[in-house]
């Protein structure tokens, strides 16, 4: 019996460590502050365009723009600060590609015109 016991308190246990984990928000924890850097996009364009950047290491997904509207992103320690952003609609048949070089303190801005 007390074998059963073990096993129920440690089956129960695992199961409440699952269930707080999941319901837990996702906290980006960092030893060591990076540069933050404040990035607008501006679509022109009368569909949404989904947009990321590449800093040298590879893409990292910024978010989607809706039509005729500016998104506003923070990237926190890029690899580098000239990036280039690529913005692409759901179909596939527009893309955009910018060079943009992140200051500290400034928002750089981007505009999705072809």
């Amino acid at each position: 019996m007390r074998h059963y016991y073990r096993i129920s308190t440690t089956l129960a246990i695992t199961a409440l460590t699952i269930l707080l984990a999941s319901c837990a928000r996702g906290v980006a924890v960092q030893s060591e502050p990076g540069p933050a850097f404040a990035l607008q996009v501006n679509n022109p364009m009368p569909h949404p365009m989904i947009v990321w950047y590449d800093d040298g290491t590879g893409s990292h997904l910024l978010g989607t723009v809706s039509a005729g509207s500016e998104g506003r992103f923070v990237i926190t320690r890029p690899a580098n600060q000239e990036i280039t952003i690529t913005a692409v609609d759901e179909n596939r048949t527009h893309t955009v590609t910018r060079v943009v070089t992140l200051q500290t303190g400034v928002t750089a801005e981007v505009t999705l015109s072809t």
